[in-house]
C-alpha cells in the first residue's frame, strides 16, 4: 500500500500483481470511496482494518484487472456503484471484460505471472449508477466529476475529485495509450478524448490505472497530448 496526501486528501493505493492495476482508496469516516476496487490480500486486509461499512464505487473501465474486487466488495459491504452506460453493461460478460481471454493478455505482463494461478472469466452485475457524456455528484464535501473517455475501451471515464485530482484508468498512462483491445478505438481516443482531456481546468495531479502518479500536465506531455 502506498499512502499520497494531495489537497489535503489521503489517497491509498494498492496494486494487483498480475497487471500492476492500481486501485485507490479515500475514507470519510465508515465509507470508503473506491475506484477500480481489485483482490489482492492488502486490500481486503486495509478495509477491515479500517472498520469501512459502505462504499461508493467508481469504475474507469470494463476490463477484468480493474474489477476483480468488485464481487467479493459488494459481499462484504453495502456498495453504489458509478460506470459509464457501456462499461456497466460490458462488465456482465466474460467477453466484455475480457476475462475470458486474461491468461492470454497476463501472460504478457511483465509481474512474474507464470508463477501465479490461472485466472477464471466472471461477469459482475451492472452498476447502480450509470452515465453517458458527464456527470457530477457530491461525495461528503467532495465534488466528483465523471467524464466519458473511449478509447482504451468503450467504456472508459476519467474521475475527478474537487476539480483539482484525476483518476485516469487506463485513459492517461505514463506510456502511450492503447487501443487495440476489443472496444477500443483510436479515432475515439484522438477525436473525443484528448479534446476533453486538454478541455479539463484545475486538474493538477493525476492517478493513473497502471504505474506511477504524476502531474496531470506531465502525463499529458509525456503522451504527446498537449494542445498546441
Amino acid at each position: 500500500m502506498v499512502t499520497v496526501e494531495r489537497n489535503k486528501t489521503a489517497i491509498y493505493q494498492f496494486v494487483w500483481d498480475y497487471l500492476d492495476s492500481n486501485a485507490y482508496v479515500i475514507c470519510e469516516g465508515k465509507e470508503a470511496l473506491i475506484v477500480d476496487p481489485i483482490s489482492t490480500d492488502e486490500f481486503w486486509q486495509y478495509l477491515d482494518k479500517s472498520g469501512i461499512e459502505t462504499a461508493v464505487v467508481f469504475l474507469t473501465h470494463e476490463h477484468f484487472d480493474h474489477i476483480n474486487g468488485l464481487n467479493k466488495l459488494r459481499d462484504k459491504i453495502p456498495c453504489t456503484v458509478y460506470a459509464h452506460a457501456v462499461c456497466s453493461r460490458n462488465i456482465g460478460f466474460e467477453n466484455g471484460n475480457l476475462s475470458r481471454i486474461a491468461n492470454v493478455i497476463t501472460q504478457y505482463s511483465d509481474s512474474g505471472i507464470k508463477s501465479k494461478p490461472l485466472l477464471a472469466p466472471f461477469v459482475c452485475e451492472p452498476a447502480e449508477i450509470t452515465f453517458e457524456d458527464a456527470m457530477e455528484c457530491l461525495w461528503h464535501d467532495h465534488h466528483i466529476g465523471l467524464i466519458h473517455t473511449p478509447g482504451h475501451s468503450a467504456g472508459s471515464i476519467c474521475m475527478t475529485l474537487d476539480k483539482k485530482l484525476m483518476f485516469s484508468g487506463d485513459t492517461l498512462l505514463t506510456i502511450p495509450t492503447i487501443t487495440r483491445f476489443p472496444g477500443g478505438s483510436r479515432e475515439a481516443f484522438a477525436n473525443i478524448t484528448v479534446p476533453r482531456l486538454n478541455d479539463l481546468e484545475g486538474v493538477r495531479y493525476d492517478f493513473p490505472g497502471h504505474g506511477v502518479s504524476g502531474t496531470f500536465i506531465e502525463m499529458l506531455w509525456l503522451n504527446e497530448l498537449l494542445k498546441g
